[in-house]
């Protein structure tokens, strides 16, 4: 088994209390193997000296996580979980909750208060369902179903009378090359008697631009 894997395998916080001398005693010596192994590597690449193998947190693994162990049990309380937590609390508090005049008071007022109102938040209702038949024909979905989907639009609807229709194009008396040789201004007053109204035409419209809002309300003869 490599360093890592026996590494792995000695676990420091075991989710129960140990009590088991047995337990305890093989804990102590799967530390004490991981430890061998390590010095085994003595010498085997750049930094791996005699003097320099065994760190201090490996001797803590070795000779007093076992010892701890057997006094309490398990190191999980003294994983300092509790007091981190409490800090990022205060952390959050600072930043949302206290006007940072006086921090500290500031602090302990907030924690004293959620621990007293703790004890008085507010219950879930519980829900009566009164109309027994709703439920009983399905509730909300039948509900539901009343409601048009914009998915299942359906093909057979008949056009609305709101609709606009646009009216059929006129045809003029001209053809393309006759109405190509009139003026600015005749094509203006053309324009005018299609529509029905003066439209709004700028100061001084080209040729091209009448030509083309006369072709899309009318139609040329065709010869």
């Amino acid at each position: 088994m490599s360093i890592f894997k026996q590494l792995v395998c000695y676990e420091i916080t075991p989710s129960k209390i140990e009590t088991s001398f047995t337990k305890i005693f093989m804990r102590y010596q799967q530390a004490k193997t991981w430890g061998q192994l390590m010095v085994g590597m003595t010498g085997s690449g750049p930094g791996y000296l005699p003097e320099n193998i065994i760190t201090p947190y490996m001797h803590v693994l070795i000779f007093h996580v076992p010892t701890m162990i057997t006094m309490h049990g398990s190191l999980k309380k003294f994983s300092g979980q509790g007091v981190e937590k409490k800090n990022d609390d205060y952390m959050r508090y600072f930043h949302r909750k206290i006007n940072r005049w006086d921090a500290c008071t500031n602090l302990l007022l907030v924690e004293k208060r959620l621990e007293s109102l703790l004890a008085h938040q507010r219950k879930l209702r519980q829900y009566l369902k009164r109309d027994a038949t709703f439920w009983d024909n399905g509730g909300k979905e039948e509900v539901a179903k009343k409601y048009p989907k914009i998915s299942e639009g359906t093909a057979t609807e008949e056009p609305s009378s709101n609709v606009h229709v646009p009216p059929p194009k006129q045809v003029l008396q001209f053809g393309e090359k006759e109405l190509q040789k009139l003026k600015v201004a005749e094509l203006v007053k053309l324009l005018v008697d299609i529509v029905g109204h003066q439209p709004s035409l700028p100061k001084k419209p080209r040729k091209h631009e009448l030509l083309s809002r006369i072709l899309d309300v009318a139609t040329l003869r065709v010869d």
